[in-house]
């Protein structure tokens, strides 16, 4: 019995294959994966179509195989951080968030995300320090006044709750 691979299965397979000799070898990954753009962009889009079907496992696998290939790509560190978010993998959506954020300083959607996270583990003075963050980079940019003044609002709310003490949350 032959089992015959559709083209993207083998991609799939030969990305699976790299990335374990990649991380068994202390080899650079380019040298075993030797694919094109374009079919980096399908396993992209394949990853994002699992996600949006709520496929969240599977989706971040292959986000996985994508920060391993493109590192230096936040898109694939989003679609990784957004799909541990959804697991409920909240540090290791953190940690992915924060790669994100640290390759495009100026977009604050990965700090959004950071402040959810946080919120979620109930670490109040980590995610005012995250709300603090995008309150930096969105303050004078006019495309991003409702991010500033959304921000705002939540620190504000944050500091006036009583689930964080006072003391721990730094002022307007």
């Amino acid at each position: 019995m032959t089992t015959t691979l559709t083209q993207e299965e083998a991609t799939l397979a030969l990305i699976k294959r790299a990335t374990n000799l990649f991380q068994k070898r202390d080899v650079p990954f380019y040298q075993y994966a030797q694919l094109s753009d374009q079919k980096i962009e399908r396993l992209y889009e394949q990853a994002t179509l699992l996600y949006e079907a709520e496929k969240y496992q599977q989706a971040a696998e292959l986000f996985e195989m994508l920060v391993v290939y493109h590192s230096q790509e936040p898109k694939y560190w989003n679609g990784l951080a957004a799909s541990y978010q959804m697991l409920k993998k909240y540090q290791k959506a953190i940690a992915a968030y924060s790669k994100s954020f640290s390759l495009q300083k100026e977009d604050p959607l990965p700090l959004i995300h950071l402040f959810e996270c946080y919120m979620e583990l109930h670490d109040g003075p980590r995610a005012v320090a995250a709300l603090e963050s995008i309150l930096l980079i969105t303050k004078n940019k006019q495309e991003d006044q409702a991010i500033y003044n959304q921000a705002k609002s939540l620190k504000e709310i944050l500091i006036k709750s009583s689930a964080y003490p006072l003391s721990t949350l730094a002022p307007l």
